[in-house]
């Protein structure tokens, strides 16, 4: 299936785009607000945590949009915000963010966890052989960061809406990159997850572990990109029950974040702050790995 052609509608429906639809009209067989917003919450979740959930999540903005606006309002704004503008009359340099506006970013974080160097991360941190199938991996996945997990990378950027300043920078070959920065935009999206947990009657262990996940989700970039992040901020991170969770969310965000950079240099990257991870972690479980070469 071709996801980024189901995203700009260029694709027809094929036999695996029928087949998320079928999935929709199974799990969201709800009648307006009959539904109780916990049972809402169960069956959005199990259509993220299934293969082609971003097919899935397009798929239930065409048929359940209602549900989707009542619920998730916050998640439909992100089509209104780019990551880049070009002022009229100039070129832009795009470097960063390729794929397009914030909502289109959030679909690829989430097709993210099926792409061949986040399967192989899962592998080999967790210790699988290499003929673990894609099926097996992912459910080991959820097993090891928990369903919070999937709801951070469908809501950690609905702050970008709100807190947009536009930017520029000069590149070495006198080319110019126009983009938007979202200074802060973890914390604004926590704060709109806020409503989103009471809209859906989130538990409120599980609502805090999103909390965490989303608000911590730039600093997790910045160590993995080997930023000036202290060692006592690290230790405070490395040391959180889910920050091997928020390590996966930073390393999805970066394969659905179309740069320059090339998915094998995100993964050294990956790999990198695991293995610093480990060495700042008090916990038992996971394992230190090092890429080889």
């Amino acid at each position: 299936m071709n996801f980024e052609g189901r995203i700009v509608g260029e694709s027809p429906k094929d036999e695996a785009a029928s087949a998320g639809e079928d999935n929709v009209e199974q799990v969201l067989n709800v009648e307006g607000k009959a539904e109780k917003p916990r049972e809402v919450k169960k069956r959005i979740e199990a259509l993220l945590l299934e293969p082609e959930a971003a097919l899935n999540v397009i798929d239930l903005m065409r048929t359940e949009l209602g549900l989707m606006e009542e619920y998730l309002q916050e998640f439909l704004n992100m089509r209104k915000q780019p990551h880049t503008y070009t002022p009229k009359g100039w070129d832009n340099a795009v470097t960063r963010h390729k794929e397009g506006d914030v909502w289109k970013h959030t679909l690829h974080v989430i097709a993210a966890l099926e792409k061949k160097e986040f399967i192989q991360a899962v592998r080999n941190v967790y210790g699988l052989d290499d003929s673990a199938s894609p099926e097996d991996v992912r459910e080991v996945l959820f097993e090891k960061c928990g369903t919070e997990f999937i709801w951070a990378i469908l809501l950690h950027d609905i702050g970008k809406c709100g807190t947009a300043k536009p930017e520029m920078q000069d590149l070495d070959d006198e080319k110019t990159a126009y983009y938007f920065s979202f200074r802060g935009h973890e914390k604004r999206s926590s704060e709109l997850f806020e409503g989103i947990a009471q809209r859906l009657d989130f538990p409120r262990e599980e609502a805090e572990k999103i909390h965490q996940l989303i608000e911590d989700h730039m600093v997790m970039h910045e160590i993995a990109r080997g930023g000036s992040v202290t060692p006592e901020r690290k230790r405070e991170i490395f040391q959180k029950p889910n920050s091997e969770a928020l390590l996966f969310l930073q390393f999805a965000d970066a394969l659905g974040n179309y740069t320059d950079r090339s998915p094998h240099q995100k993964a050294d990257a990956f790999y990198g702050a695991w293995d610093e991870m480990m060495k700042y972690s008090e916990k038992d479980e996971g394992q230190a790995f090092r890429r080889a070469g």
